[in-house]
């Protein structure tokens, strides 16, 4: 659901910059209609860029204040004249707030700003709201907010990698792993009694190594997300138990000594598969 989450919202910033930028190109028109259709929708593609930037921080738990609290008092006030002008004008506050109405001046709206009459009971208040400078307020505010959120997601990171600094996931494969396959041919080909036995011992061998290169790619949490490795090591491990069933002599095996041979033929090159994808994400893992 994280995942979702963050993916939307990210995808939410880069749509609402881009309405922000084509707003910005607009050029003014008398056509009250056409000023209220793009100053309602601007401060709409306000708020919900806002709302992206805090579920960005929500989905990765990082915590708010991280941002500038000068820099989010800023954003608070670009949300307040939404809230007011554009959100809820008619009837605006909640819980123990005063109740107030609000009014943009049609004679005044423009692309660049308008006069905004706040009415709380018997006392009113006009408000001159600059759009451009909004627009200012909240770019500055996204971009350190997502500067901020970058920088503390690399802190994270390179710590994370520095947990494994002189451990890689390539030193996992043993030197023999050419020989172990190789007895694991013999195993099916002959038909020695001893040389099966060795076979049985060594395709156990091949299933602890997966093991052991799961455990090492889900310790750096390389998988789940990284489906390319997890797809690698399914067709790994889905084999190798075909191959347990059939030199155990399993109810349930189906291979026949030809299909043992050609899984183990693939499980060579899923090995030789497997030591990429490990050099890989050593590299990545260098600090």
């Amino acid at each position: 659901m994280k995942w979702n989450v963050l993916c939307s919202s990210l995808d939410a910033v880069g749509d609402t910059e881009l309405a922000v930028h084509s707003y910005k190109a607009l050029r003014q028109k008398k056509d009250p209609g056409f000023n209220y259709l793009a100053v309602y929708g601007i401060f709409q593609v306000l708020y919900v860029q806002q709302d992206a930037v805090i579920d960005i921080f929500t989905s990765l738990g990082l915590p708010r204040d991280l941002v500038d609290h000068k820099t989010f008092a800023e954003v608070m006030k670009v949300r307040d004249v939404r809230n007011k002008a554009t959100g809820h004008p008619t009837k605006h506050g909640k819980n123990k707030q005063p109740i107030t109405s609000h009014y943009i001046s049609r004679h005044s709206l423009s692309l660049s700003g308008f006069t905004l009459m706040s009415a709380d009971g018997p006392n009113t208040k006009f408000s001159e709201i600059n759009i451009v400078e909004l627009l200012q307020k909240q770019e500055t505010a996204i971009i350190q907010s997502l500067e901020a959120a970058l920088t503390e997601l690399t802190r994270r990171e390179n710590n994370h990698k520095m947990k494994f600094k002189g451990k890689t996931v390539s030193s996992l494969f043993p030197n023999t792993l050419p020989y172990y396959i190789e007895k694991v041919f013999e195993g099916i080909l002959a038909k020695n009694p001893n040389r099966q036995a060795f076979g049985q011992m060594h395709v156990n061998i091949l299933i602890e190594l997966v093991d052991k290169l799961r455990k090492a790619f889900t310790d750096r949490a390389v998988i789940p997300a990284n489906d390319v490795i997890e797809s690698d090591l399914q067709n790994t491990e889905y084999p190798l138990r075909k191959l347990k069933e059939y030199y155990d002599s399993a109810e349930g095996n189906t291979l026949n000594d030809r299909d043992a041979y050609i899984f183990t033929s693939f499980i060579r090159q899923q090995f030789e598969q497997l030591k990429k994808r490990a050099q890989e994400v050593d590299d990545d893992f260098k600090v």
